[in-house]
């Protein structure tokens, strides 16, 4: 669900080479790309994608190599008990990780298999099991030191490997308390998120070491995020910025629509909640990936009659400072007026214009700021045409 992009923040070059040395996406908006539920999404080092959903309590995936315009065949990855919620982590020696919720020995444990060849064949294949008997999820994520985590759960249980899953260190409380169905996800530089739902609200805390965490920080409000069981999670664009997305159906009774946060200022403050689709489809579990540079929401829909997994490109815009859907004049006359400001001395007060978050206005962020001149900031799904 989550993929940790271990780079550190030494260097903007990393993130420039990333937006500008990719091929052309061949994702399409609202194209389904599998029949399912519950989707996890990545893009291996190779450019490839590997997409894994749950269809009929089984664990499917399947892979494109001409970013997204064509897919593989799905193939099957689990035949008994009930298997669902995936996530999906490639770590830094390569190996792929997929981690589901397994009914295998009757209460809901984790399984997980590994794979060294971008998932054509899967080698380790391994139960850890969990002490809860409800149903959980996990997430997968490598912190700096090359371990592996897998964390799920309420009071926020985690067990580390760094031998690929060969053996484990013993069942431990990460010491957090996170609510309903907390997400783990490692951010760019090295901080762990971890994102939960009270059951009315999206909270979040973050750590550099995974002992000590933040307060809680609020991302939503006005109990804006109502429905059982709702999966939040939280990813990290090109640009370091944060985003948090999640299904609610507070606006209409048994409608859930996709709903997402964004901040700027390395999560400090939250946006507004945005709702992304208005259909009156069932729209429910999404999840997030960045594929070559860009941002993309998936989730699951009965838009088609069936479920299904949809993407949209989510373009979290840190150049549309005057929320006008578009970079232009306006946006440049107030990065003019930001140049050279130095924002370094409070972390929880970073300059909008602070676009890769160095603490100074600077050519790095007019670079960035001229990749986003005139581009639009499409935010939700366009609504169906009035009837």
């Amino acid at each position: 669900m989550h993929r940790l992009v271990s780079i550190k923040r030494t260097s903007l070059s990393v993130f420039l080479f990333c937006i500008t040395a990719t091929h052309g996406l061949a994702l399409t908006d609202l194209s389904p790309v599998a029949p399912g539920q519950e989707s996890a999404m990545c893009q291996l080092r190779n450019g490839d994608l590997i997409l894994a959903y749950s269809r009929d309590v089984k664990i499917y995936y399947k892979t494109s190599k001409d970013a997204g315009e064509s897919w593989s065949s799905e193939t099957r990855l689990t035949y008994d008990n009930v298997n669902v919620s995936p996530a999906l982590m490639q770590d830094s020696t390569n190996r792929l990780w997929l981690v589901w919720t397994s009914s295998a020995l009757g209460p809901y444990d984790l399984e997980y298999a590994t794979s060294v060849d971008n998932g054509l064949t899967w080698d380790t294949r391994g139960l850890i099991h969990t002490p809860q008997e409800a149903s959980q999820r996990g997430s997968v994520v490598e912190t700096d030191d090359n371990r592996i985590w897998v964390f799920w759960s309420r009071p926020g249980h985690h067990v580390t490997t760094k031998d690929g899953g060969q053996t484990w260190t013993d069942l431990a409380e990460t010491g957090v308390n996170m609510w309903n169905n907390p997400a783990l996800y490692g951010a760019h530089d090295n901080q762990l998120w971890v994102v939960g739902w009270t059951g009315s609200d999206i909270w979040a805390r973050n750590s550099s070491d995974g002992r000590r965490w933040s307060d809680p920080i609020k991302i939503t409000d006005s109990d804006s995020a109502r429905y059982p069981r709702i999966h939040p999670v939280i990813v990290q664009d090109a640009h370091g910025n944060l985003v948090a997305v999640w299904h609610s159906e507070h606006h209409e009774s048994d409608n859930p629509d996709i709903w997402y946060s964004t901040s700027f200022s390395n999560g400090a403050t939250w946006s507004s909640p945005i709702r992304l689709t208005y259909d009156k489809h069932i729209d429910l579990d999404p999840t997030l990936a960045v594929i070559d540079g860009a941002l993309w929401v998936f989730w699951t829909s009965d838009r088609a009659g069936y479920y299904a997994i949809y993407p949209f490109r989510l373009n979290l815009n840190p150049c549309d400072f005057d929320s006008d859907d578009n970079v232009d004049f306006g946006d440049y006359a107030m990065f003019a007026s930001y140049w050279r400001s130095d924002d370094s001395g409070d972390d929880d007060a970073l300059l909008p214009a602070d676009a890769d978050q160095s603490g100074t206005i600077d050519i790095m962020d007019l670079v960035i700021f001229a990749h986003y001149w005139l581009e639009p900031t499409p935010h939700e799904v366009p609504r169906p045409p009035a009837r």
